[in-house]
């Protein structure tokens, strides 16, 4: 969650969100963390918090929530793979 509140603080900034994405990237890929499981991340994620917004979760909700995981994935993965090089 702390990832997230992150990664919103800098939504605006997209080289601070990137830095922020490849460094967290990097960490993970000194802990030997496999890319290929970081898109797994988003749908665990939002499986855990979906019953909790019920009632406020639409389609539009539903949406940004996979683009904000895809983003964060697709940054993520390019400093795993910076970090294992």
């Amino acid at each position: 969650m702390g990832t997230v509140e992150k990664f919103l603080a800098r939504i605006n900034n997209e080289e601070r969100l990137r830095s922020l994405l490849h460094d967290l990237g990097r960490r993970h890929a000194s802990y030997n963390a496999e890319a290929k499981f970081i898109p797994m991340m988003g749908n665990a994620f939002i499986t855990a918090i979906k019953p909790y917004l019920e009632e406020h979760w639409n389609e539009d909700v539903d949406r940004a929530w996979h683009s904000l995981f895809s983003l964060l994935s697709y940054y993520m993965t390019e400093g795993m793979i910076e970090g294992s090089s």
